[in-house]
């Protein structure tokens, strides 16, 4: 895979290509496999969010599994993915900065995926957790579940966040989810 003068994902490989996909495909669970049954059975649509966005691996997955999805926004603050993610996944809403919105005013989703910064958390950082300016991104994360109350989320995050800042980050966390949500 590599990214054209355009911006748009080029996947090569031809006849590679389709062993990979049928690779990933054979990873998927009987219980996954059931779900988009139903949901195409049924004529169901999943309306997905995501916050930084980044390359959009998660469509990808969306795509590879079959599952029916509405691509509702996407959010990431970089120029380059930002044009990435118009030219490869069309959303209905493109913001630019999670800080920089109110959450309120988003479309309603069923899923949601969101990969807020790890640098505050990673062992190769300074591990201040919540109390880095971009480990506060985490907890708008939360602040977008809080709002828009999805089925389904997904935050994904380096496994530092559990003792980064002496445990305080995922206390913290743990205690927003079991008030809040």
């Amino acid at each position: 895979m590599k990214f054209d003068q355009s911006h748009k994902i080029v996947l090569q490989g031809g006849s590679n290509r389709r062993f990979v996909l049928e690779q990933l495909k054979s990873l998927v669970s009987p219980e996954m496999k059931a779900l988009v049954r139903d949901l195409k059975k049924n004529n169901v649509t999943i309306r997905y969010g995501c916050d930084f966005t980044g390359i959009g691996s998660p469509i990808q997955a969306l795509k590879i599994l079959g599952i029916p999805f509405d691509h509702v926004f996407s959010c990431d603050n970089n120029a380059h993915v930002k044009k990435s993610i118009e030219c490869n996944y069309s959303p209905k809403y493109l913001y630019e900065d999670i800080l920089n919105r109110d959450h309120r005013l988003l479309p309603d989703i069923d899923l949601y995926i969101a990969g807020p910064p790890c640098v505050a958390f990673s062992s190769v950082g300074l591990r201040k957790g919540l109390d880095d300016q971009r480990g506060q991104l985490f907890i708008e994360t939360l602040e977008v579940i809080y709002t828009k109350k999805p089925k389904i989320f997904i935050i994904e995050n380096v496994k530092g966040l559990i003792t980064a800042n002496g445990g305080k980050a995922i206390e913290y966390i743990e205690s927003y989810i079991n008030k809040n949500l």
